[in-house]
């Protein structure tokens, strides 16, 4: 079976410099974005804050509960082995292959 290759176009100077100004926009704007939502999220943490600190000032108990960790949120269960026993003379090997030890003894 015989491949087709695809004749890479040429692209003018002029095109070259519109796909390099289109990228230049697209990535101010992504940084934009960015910084947007970031700012967005830092204002949420913010809030949270003032209002878990008017709660604790009100009811120490409500409080509580409401930074209490909900693990119903996301459930995880790993089933596994709990404890691996050693590998005998792992200490005495070396994962890498031969290993020379160069360290200058100043005594």
């Amino acid at each position: 079976m015989a491949h087709r290759k695809r004749a890479v176009p040429e692209i003018s100077e002029e095109e070259q410099e519109k796909r390099a100004l289109l990228q230049k926009e697209w990535s101010k704007y992504r940084f934009d974005q960015h910084v947007k939502e970031t700012r967005l999220i830092e204002d949420f943490l913010k809030s949270q804050e003032k209002a878990l600190k008017e709660l604790r000032s009100e009811s120490e108990e409500l409080y509580q509960q409401a930074i209490k960790v909900d693990n119903s949120l996301f459930p995880y269960e790993a089933i596994g082995p709990t404890y691996t026993p050693p590998i005998k003379d792992f200490e005495k090997t070396s994962l890498d292959g031969e290993y020379i030890d160069l360290t200058r003894q100043y005594k």
